[in-house]
């Protein structure tokens, strides 16, 4: 099982650590521990959420463009100033509006808008308010890529860096690029309400 290598992981750089003398070392050692145990945590909520709603991730209510998660789009839009269709987008692009199976990439990417560990522990927020961040929890996640997007230059309109450090993909910013533009051509009312 994943998690038992991850603690097998964990104990053996714990053990170095206890090793060595050198302080360098010792540095790296810290952070790969704490890389390491980021990951197993990661891996153990995806595990109990993919057990939670394995039966509601069969169910897919959004075969039309249905955007059940708008108001939390415009919200977190604003607070961070970017256009609320890119985030819709970005949430279609990753998992079909939260309705990947187990909301976790072959790559290691997590929850509803699939981010990496390391980029969740700099740009993860608590937006609704429960005192943890948590890529699984659909406000934090949407807030969280809006404060990504807009970090990485959404909020300048700079939209294809911005997506180029979402995912290291031209044609995965082609695409999110695409899907914007139906919602900005579709949704027109809900726009004009925001921004």
């Amino acid at each position: 099982m994943q998690e038992q290598k991850y603690e097998k992981q964990l104990e053996e750089i714990e053990k170095k650590k206890d090793q060595t003398t050198n302080k360098k070392e010792l540095i790296e050692l810290t952070r790969e521990e704490s890389e390491k145990a980021a990951y197993k945590r990661a891996y153990s909520k995806a595990i109990e959420y993919k057990q939670e709603n394995t039966f509601i991730a069969s169910y897919n209510p959004n075969t039309g463009h249905d955007l059940q998660y708008i108001d939390l789009y415009k919200q977190a839009a604003a607070q961070y100033k970017i256009d609320w269709t890119l985030l819709a987008a970005v949430h279609d692009q990753e998992t079909n509006f939260s309705n990947h199976a187990t909301m976790i990439s072959s790559a290691g990417a997590l929850g509803h808008m699939q981010f990496m560990p390391g980029t969740w522990e700099h740009y993860g927020v608590d937006a609704n308010g429960n005192g943890k961040r948590d890529p699984y929890e659909i406000e934090d996640a949407i807030f969280s890529a809006a404060n990504y997007l807009a970090a990485t230059g959404a909020a300048k309109g700079e939209i294809k860096s911005a997506l180029w450090a979402y995912n290291h993909s031209t044609e995965y910013g082609l695409e999110v690029m695409a899907k914007q533009e139906y919602y900005k051509n579709n949704y027109q009312e809900e726009r004009d309400d925001y921004r």
